[in-house]
């Protein structure tokens, strides 16, 4: 306002009355500029008011925003190990149950090969204790059987030393035609006759069979007496 009235021309300088109401006109405009000033101040205090709030709100924004941005990455971190960790678990888990289920079945097949080894160990000894048995029954059987022999040898053997002094001299050829003719008989008819003085031992021998065969046929024993004429089985 002082610039512009310094600029002003001398006609164009307002007409007062009396110095009273210049000095008045001068406070008025004086009053009017420092308003204006002081308006333009408040202006700008608070246009810079609002700017830090502004600066405020946007920095308050951007590390709410960090913020939530380092939260969700911490989240899905966390959660990415967990995911990991119950991965790692189910893992383990797995591999500690399938050990366990190895295990059992070594466990398993362990007690399987034992039981296995336990009956065949046990089988063969049967097998062994059953061919002992045959064995022995086989061996009691000869020596029952050589027992008899000798039991006949001896009978056939004194019997013939009886009829010797009883009966007449035999030639051999007589003997060897009495031998012959029941072995050919017993070869036909599938039967054979005794002979006086013969027991089984030397029957069997003249019918041409073993002594067991002709005990079978004849249901006979090593201790049976046979009797002259008696018809036994051959066949």
């Amino acid at each position: 306002m002082d610039k512009n009235d310094n600029k002003r021309e001398p006609w164009e300088e307002p007409i007062y009355e009396t110095d009273f109401e210049e000095s008045r006109a001068r406070k008025k405009n004086s009053s009017k500029g420092n308003a204006w000033f002081i308006t333009a101040l408040l202006a700008l205090l608070v246009a810079i008011v609002l700017l830090i709030v502004f600066i405020f709100v946007q920095a308050t924004r951007t590390q709410e925003s960090t913020l939530k941005n380092d939260t969700g990455i911490a989240i899905q971190t966390s959660e990415s190990e967990k995911k990991i960790s119950s991965t790692k678990d189910s893992k383990t888990k797995e591999s500690t149950t399938e050990e366990s289920k190895d295990i059992d079945k070594d466990d398993e097949k362990t007690e399987q090969e034992k039981s296995e080894e336990e009956a065949a160990k046990a089988k063969e000894e049967k097998e062994r204790a059953e061919a002992e048995r045959l064995e022995a029954e086989k061996k009691k059987q000869e020596e029952e059987a050589a027992a008899a022999a000798a039991q006949e040898q001896a009978q056939q053997q004194a019997e013939a030393e009886q009829q010797a002094q009883v009966q007449p001299e035999v030639t051999p050829e007589q003997q060897n035609q009495q031998e012959q003719t029941p072995v050919q008989q017993g070869q036909v008819e599938g039967t054979y006759t005794v002979q006086a003085g013969e027991g089984i031992y030397r029957a069997a021998i003249n019918a041409g069979i073993s002594m067991d065969t002709l005990m079978q046929l004849n249901g006979l024993t090593p201790d049976s007496t046979l009797s002259a004429g008696q018809v036994l089985r051959t066949k």
